[in-house]
């Protein structure tokens, strides 16, 4: 389902490269489950936003059911992600005014694939009918 090889990004430092992500490569099968940990900085946000087709800064192949996402243009990886995949952004403060006083919430970034509401990953959650949608 989702499929990476050798994944980078970066950012110039003058005449050097810093590097968010470096030699990345990973497989998700279809009906996995996969929690991406580590430690402020790691790269963690930068992985979701290419794996959620918000980002185009990066080299290597990523392939999503199959498709080549990498060879894709911007936007092809747009029809793409609106057709296939969800995504709860980490910067929650967004909505902070259909948040504020939920605190038992996960605010962190969550990557789904369509159909899924984006609340069923926290069925406890108390905002679950405050919001909108």
């Amino acid at each position: 389902m989702i499929r990476m090889e050798n994944i980078e990004k970066f950012y110039p430092q003058g005449v050097q490269k810093y590097f968010v992500l470096r030699r990345i490569s990973l497989e998700i099968r279809e009906g996995e489950f996969v929690s991406i940990m580590g430690p402020s900085g790691a790269g963690k946000s930068t992985l979701l936003h290419i794996m959620g087709m918000h980002d185009s800064g990066w080299s290597g192949e990523f392939y999503f059911i199959e498709q080549p996402i990498h060879k894709m243009s911007t936007k092809q990886r747009a029809e793409t992600r609106n057709k296939n995949i969800g995504f709860v952004f980490q910067s929650y403060h967004l909505l902070d005014h259909h948040w504020s006083g939920h605190s038992d919430c996960q605010r962190t970034s969550l990557f789904y694939m369509r159909p899924l509401h984006p609340l069923y990953h926290n069925p406890q959650c108390s905002a679950h009918n405050s919001l909108p949608w």
